[in-house]
């Protein structure tokens, strides 16, 4: 999984494909996103799970602390 969503992913969540439209309709929901060097919005995951009230899946870290007391 990556940071930042997927072209396909902010075309879903936007229903847009022109860049210029996505901002709009970014800007219009209340996201924070980047514009890149393309033209296209960067948004991070983890602010779209946070504005619909989900939870961003985190990969499974190891505890060295608990380790460590084995």
């Amino acid at each position: 999984m990556t940071f930042f969503l997927t072209d396909e992913e902010v075309v879903m969540l936007t229903d847009y494909e022109k860049p210029a439209l996505q901002c709009r309709q970014l800007r219009k929901m209340g996201l924070s996103f980047e514009v890149g060097r393309t033209g296209k919005p960067k948004i991070l995951r983890e602010v779209v799970a946070k504005r619909l009230g989900g939870r961003v899946r985190r990969d499974a870290e190891v505890n060295v602390k608990a380790l460590s007391r084995l």
